[in-house]
């Protein structure tokens, strides 16, 4: 799965379970600052990505998952360590 595959699946799970528009979230979109998730939220948020690429991120990286950018690469490093 190359960049651009994970950052439209990214901002899939996130317009599907919140009432966003897609063309408002960009590379640099702060989990918290510009899409309004509250720690609860960015929490179901990971688990949803743990389960749907079958993953476990641990909570010692979820610290550098702030922004859309840092959650696709950081998803495109785990695939290809996989592969």
């Amino acid at each position: 799965m190359d960049k651009k595959e994970i950052q439209k699946k990214v901002i899939d799970i996130i317009t599907e379970n919140r009432d966003m528009d897609k063309s408002l979230i960009t590379p640099e979109s702060s989990l918290r600052d510009d899409l309004g998730m509250d720690s609860f939220e960015a929490m179901e948020f990971i688990f949803y990505l743990e389960e749907t690429y079958n993953i476990k991120i641990p909570d010692s990286d979820l610290v550098k998952l702030r922004v859309i950018k840092d959650i696709v690469d950081y998803l495109e490093i785990r695939f290809n360590e996989k592969n």
